[in-house]
């Protein structure tokens, strides 16, 4: 029962922490993506309520438009933490 509890207590912590992370990582596509966001004019979203989405409808109708080393990182790092922490089926 104490292993059990351990575990539970543990898994916890883990999911907390993941979570933290990919705040962490949204926050920083908000910061890192925030030029490419005035030029594709996607006004005040965010991550989690549209800038990805608005980013990425932008390009594609813009084949010259190109998102800045830093604004790519951040989107690559937020969907590496998503897909690790991803729960197993």
């Amino acid at each position: 029962m104490k292993n059990l509890i351990s575990l539970i207590m543990a898994s916890i912590v883990f999911i907390a922490a993941a979570q933290a992370d990919i705040k962490t990582d949204r926050q920083s596509v908000d910061t890192a993506c925030a030029q490419e966001a005035t030029t594709a004019n996607c006004g005040t979203k965010q991550v989690g309520t549209g800038l990805l989405k608005c980013l990425n409808a932008y390009k594609k109708a813009n084949s010259t438009f190109q998102y800045s080393a830093a604004c790519n990182a951040a989107i690559e790092a937020l969907h590496t933490d998503k897909k690790q922490n991803k729960p197993l089926k």
